[in-house]
């Protein structure tokens, strides 16, 4: 009688181990299992949020600054060893790539400000009168910020 008992549990794809009962095997396993899964998750949560705390973005160069241009017109004296008479020439190069570079930048801008507000146009249909006023002064919040930080930058 009691083979057959132990025959139908392994019959059920529980592997025997010496000592142990198939469904405490099994219980052990899914135990272990989560273990594992939860030693995971937490060095993954834990990993972001020190990650989140102590990475910072990389700096970004102030196209705005003079230094920005003169470091620009420097770097290219000094590794290319430029005469007096380059250095003059070279400038106003330097200046027209910078000011294109700020155009660029503009631009961009713009282009975030109209998809942003197509964005919130499209999102419209589906408020109430009470969600459309909140809309609109997120949207105000959201430009004000844009254009204060491209403000910064350019």
């Amino acid at each position: 009688m009691e083979n057959n008992a132990k025959d139908d549990l392994l019959a059920d794809g529980a592997v025997e181990t010496p000592g142990i009962a198939p469904m405490e095997n099994n219980a052990k396993a899914k135990k272990i299992w989560g273990a594992f899964v939860l030693i995971f998750l937490s060095g993954l949560l834990l990993g972001g949020v020190i990650g989140f705390y102590i990475g910072q973005p990389p700096a970004r160069p102030n196209t705005k600054s003079p230094s920005f241009r003169q470091h620009i017109f420097d770097n290219y004296v000094n590794e290319l060893a430029l005469t007096p008479e380059q250095q003059q020439k070279i400038r106003p190069v330097v200046d027209k790539g910078v000011d294109r570079i700020q155009d660029c930048k503009r631009k961009r801008t713009g282009e975030l400000i109209e998809i942003i507000s197509g964005n919130y146009d499209d999102l419209k249909v589906f408020l109430t009168p009470e969600q459309l006023k909140k809309l609109e002064e997120m949207r105000q919040k959201t430009l004000v910020r844009i254009q204060s930080r491209m403000q910064e930058k350019l």
